[in-house]
């Protein structure tokens, strides 16, 4: 049942997303801003269940904040931003403190633990949309992590043996690891073969070698977004982080493995690639 729906979110979600990535800048911060905006308020509503209160509303609107800040090119570097919300965040917690609550200070380091960890790094896929070429480095971007997920999948299921962290995703194993790092890094080129016919610029910089690069580190790398998540989850025993998604769980349980593959992905191609 869950697989059902989880196939049919996908191919519906998948070529809606595409046309957004292409349709321009913009709607591609439109969607940047609800998917992530929905990821950090599940994160502050997840931590709800051990007994924390920070205020989910502030963090999705900070979150809201960051990517239409990079949308529209107001903040270079987000020194005026970030200080902006850290102390609207401190002053809601001055008031709840006086109103009673004795774990404000903690509330306070909940909701900025997750503007930055959810909002701030999601942020980044802005900053990839801008690039030359930007919404061909997006998607490859999200199908380097998919390859790596899907690798990780099937390799695991047939050949997995060895756990990768049994205490905290059983399910994962070296094989499928090393098989997620795999399929990324040997399939990537491949599929800038594929962009390439369907429109990506001969003169890109997103030629097969970058493709092969940004699959072996994302592949490598972006499982630490899972591990986070998962980390929450488990102190708090819960499954998933949300119900929006049928068969998938919450908006952050899709994009935890996103939240790294932005700023890994957006370093890597304009410090090596571009």
């Amino acid at each position: 049942m869950d697989l059902g729906k989880r196939v049919l979110v996908a191919l519906i979600a998948i070529p809606v997303s595409v046309v957004i990535i292409f349709w321009g800048e913009l709607p591609f911060a439109v969607l940047m801003m609800i998917t992530f905006g929905i990821a950090s308020w599940e994160f502050a509503n997840l931590f709800r269940t051990g007994g924390y209160q920070a205020p989910g509303f502030l963090v999705a609107a900070g979150t809201v904040l960051f990517m239409l800040a990079r949308a529209i090119g107001a903040f270079e570097d987000d020194a005026a931003l970030i200080p902006v919300l850290l102390l609207i965040f401190m002053a809601y917690s001055l008031y709840t403190y006086t109103q009673g609550r004795k774990l404000a200070a903690s509330d306070f380091m909940v909701a900025v633990t997750g503007l930055m960890y959810v909002g701030y790094m999601g942020s980044y896929f802005i900053r990839i949309r801008q690039l030359p070429d930007g919404a061909w480095w997006v998607l490859a971007t999200l199908f380097a992590v998919m390859l790596a997920d899907s690798g990780a999948y099937f390799v695991g299921s047939f050949l997995g043996k060895r756990k990768l962290a049994k205490n905290l995703s059983p399910n994962k194993t070296w094989e499928g690891y090393f098989g997620g790092v795999l399929f990324a890094t040997g399939l990537m080129p491949l599929w800038i073969m594929l962009f390439r016919w369907l429109g990506l610029p001969a003169d890109s910089s997103l030629d097969l070698m970058a493709g092969l690069w940004l699959g072996l580190l994302l592949g490598t790398l972006t499982v630490f977004g899972d591990f986070g998540v998962s980390i929450m989850k488990r102190q708090f025993d819960v499954k998933d982080t949300g119900t929006i998604l049928p068969g998938h769980g919450g908006m952050l349980d899709r994009v935890d493995s996103w939240i790294w593959a932005a700023p890994l992905g957006y370093f890597l191609i304009t410090l090596f690639l571009l």
